[in-house]
């Protein structure tokens, strides 16, 4: 399930957040986990200007997580989210971001 910390908005978010947000929801199921945003539009980020601040950044909890799923998920949600998002994984979280790339043309 996806599950948002009180105090976290939902508002504001990328529709490409919003959409990503789903095949997270869905990682985390597959393992019987919650997928808890921590942060979106909301609180204070270390980069002056933070893709949170843009509504194209999410923080993901990972406490409740064993480092083999914490690992198993990062994997997954690299490979789901694709190149236009980049998941980091942090010492209390994973932050996702959505960065667009230049597609090749066929």
């Amino acid at each position: 399930m996806l599950c948002f910390k009180s105090g976290v908005p939902v508002f504001g978010l990328a529709p490409d957040v919003l959409a990503a947000l789903d095949k997270i929801a869905v990682i985390f199921e597959d393992i019987g986990k919650d997928a808890i945003v921590t942060s979106a539009r909301n609180g204070k980020h270390t980069a002056t200007f933070s893709r949170h601040y843009a509504g194209l950044a999410v923080d993901l909890r990972r406490r409740h997580l064993t480092l083999q799923e914490f690992e198993d998920i990062r994997i997954k949600l690299t490979d789901s989210l694709g190149r236009d998002f980049t998941v980091i994984p942090e010492s209390t979280h994973y932050h996702i971001q959505y960065k667009p790339r230049y597609h090749d043309q066929i």
